[in-house]
């Protein structure tokens, strides 16, 4: 390759020294690529979208049922409607 890289730069810009720098061009790049040191000419890109969550997650969920029966207070299941507090007759004591 040396007497093809000396004729391409030696100053004369005749066909021959054209095609001594193709030459040489095509060399290094067969050779770049036969040594791994080309990028791939083909690149992937993913795109994922996430989204935001709405509301409690499901364990925050669970967290906030299990501390609320641990402190006695109402228990929401998530449909709107609490478990009253007291003896179930309605009027939220726990007198009979």
């Amino acid at each position: 390759m040396a007497p093809f890289f000396e004729r391409a730069v030696k100053g004369d810009c005749d066909a021959v020294a054209v095609a001594a720098g193709t030459l040489c061009c095509k060399l290094l790049e067969r050779r770049a690529m036969l040594l791994g040191l080309d990028q791939p000419t083909q690149s992937r890109i993913d795109v994922y979208q996430v989204q935001a969550q709405q509301g409690p997650s499901r364990h925050e969920r669970i967290k906030a049922a299990v501390l609320a029966v641990a402190r006695g207070s109402n228990i929401d299941d998530g449909d709107g409607a609490a478990e009253p507090k007291g003896n179930g007759n309605g009027n939220g004591s726990d007198n009979s």
